[in-house]
């Protein structure tokens, strides 16, 4: 038995990037942040213009398997993106038609793995490697946020699994990963010398001006593994168990970035000290079918986490440049722990009819400040009803309700700004740490197979217009999110 798959996709977008998170002073900062409403209150258009960006991104993919009489089956895949991120900031004359950030981002990767099944027991093996290049545009007369780099990976990995009987299954993995990053990166001649000069010399390439120009060479040496347990001891309730430990290298963002993050509006700071991270993780999934009405499935997951080496992201201070006024937020390495719990169910009711709900809840401490873990989801709850009649045409409706609860657990980050008002000058706090309130949103959705192969969908997301803002997004200080809004999805399978 053998299989040959080929798959491309392409996206091509652009996005408009609310301005009032873009302002020129330290005072229209101030007020925009001191009394949360949109700082600019323009004519509706559809229209988008400055700020923006413009994203393009492909994806090719080929696969390939075959398998052999008692050696197994091999499989191979190879996968290559490009990435073009073009961001347009408010600027002057001739400069405003010039992208302040020209990203492009390619990027190889490639697996061949190895599995082996053998009566109740099975072992798969497999080589990654991959090859990441990073090219900003110095065009652009700004300074770039990440750098130049290319990143080498590479990979190897084996899973094995064990069936002791009908009830009794396990499984244990490991994997070791290399990655190197090689970039070149201009730091101020200041914070150079004051962070890294000696800690890093060998980086050090040459200087210009108050500029210095570094060759980081960082290699990360990751190995990971986990164990797993699985019981059944009847056909409706299901144990699984995993304990896991993983090692991740940073991201380009965490290590270099240096300069305003457009479509978050902020300063992000990197830090070229920063080493790979590691978890260790437990696990635990409790599975139930009960009868009641045509049949319930209930589904309970609680998780805990643990790390010394957690890399975090908070806001440090504010920064005034020829770029406008933005918060920074820089990363750092810290101790840190977070458990949490998921829980589902779905209900059928009736033979066309079902009620789904979930609930999701986390807590997550800083450990190494002794304050609680910002940015973390606050809990929410999802309900659903949907009727649904299985014939050629497939209709559904659907009703949703999500209520997302305030988070009450957050650490206290706020910064000062100076500002000068009648001739006065001031120095005011701002408050970057309150969470937003609690929020109740409703969806529905409409769909059916019109012909053998065109689906069509219509939804509407927030249908009573209600007025909210999500705690995650860092663009929540300067303005509300999205409010009714209409969708329609056509699909046709060739």
């Amino acid at each position: 038995m053998k299989g040959f798959d080929v798959s491309y996709s392409g996206i091509n977008q652009e996005f408009g990037i609310y301005k009032g998170a873009h302002l020129g002073s330290p005072l229209d900062f101030y007020k925009a942040i001191k009394f949360g409403q949109p700082y600019y209150l323009d004519d509706f258009s559809y229209d988008i213009t400055n700020p923006k960006q413009e994203v393009e991104h492909h994806i090719a993919k080929v696969s390939a398997y075959k398998r052999f009489e008692n050696f197994g089956k091999i499989s191979f895949q190879y996968s290559f993106q490009l990435n073009r991120r073009k961001e347009y900031d408010i600027r002057r004359g001739e400069l405003n038609e010039l992208p302040s950030m020209d990203l492009r981002l390619i990027t190889h990767s490639a697996s061949l793995t190895h599995l082996l099944e053998r009566g109740n027991w099975s072992l798969e093996s497999g080589l990654s490697g991959g090859f990441q290049d990073n090219y900003p545009n110095p065009d652009t007369k700004a300074r770039r946020l990440i750098p130049d780099y290319y990143r080498y990976d590479a990979g190897a990995f084996s899973v094995f699994k064990y069936n002791f009987n009908a009830k009794w299954n396990a499984e244990v993995g490991a994997r070791y990963d290399f990655s190197r990053y090689d970039a070149y990166k201009y730091y101020d001649a200041k914070d150079w010398n004051e962070k890294y000069a000696d800690l890093y010399p060998q980086f050090f390439v040459k200087e210009a001006d108050s500029r210095i120009l570094t060759r980081p060479i960082l290699d990360y040496h990751n190995f990971s593994a986990n164990m797993g347990v699985q019981y059944r001891p009847t056909s409706t309730f299901e144990f699984k168990l995993n304990l896991s430990r993983a090692d991740r290298t940073p991201n380009p963002a965490e290590l270099f970035s240096d300069g305003l993050h457009h479509s978050a509006a902020i300063i992000e700071e990197g830090d070229l000290s920063i080493q790979k991270e590691t978890v260790y993780n437990a696990n635990l999934l409790l599975m139930g079918k009960f009868n009641v009405l045509k049949g319930l499935h209930v589904e309970v997951n609680p998780y805990y986490m643990i790390s010394d080496s957690f890399i975090n992201q908070v806001p440090t201070g504010i920064e005034t440049s020829n770029r406008g006024v933005f918060p920074v937020w820089s990363y750092q390495q810290i101790k840190a722990r977070i458990f949490g719990i998921d829980a589902d169910a779905e209900l059928n009711i009736l033979n066309h009819l079902k009620w789904n709900t979930s609930f999701s809840a986390l807590k997550g401490d800083d450990l190494t400040h002794n304050e609680p873990l910002i940015l973390m989801m606050p809990a929410n709850l999802r309900n659903a009803v949907e009727f649904k009649l299985n014939t050629p045409r497939n209709f559904y409706i659907r009703v949703e309700n999500q209520h997302v609860f305030k988070q009450n657990r957050f650490p206290i980050r706020n910064q000062n700004i100076d500002f000068i008002e009648d001739g006065t000058t001031f120095n005011e706090e701002l408050d970057l740490s309150t969470p937003p309130a609690a929020y109740t949103l409703f969806n529905a959705s409409v769909g059916a197979d019109l012909l053998k192969n065109l689906n069509v969908n219509f939804r509407i997301n927030n249908i009573f217009n209600t007025e909210y803002r999500e705690y995650l997004n860092r663009l929540r200080y300067f303005m509300p999110e999205s409010g009714r809004n209409f969708i329609v999805t056509l699909k046709y399978n060739f």
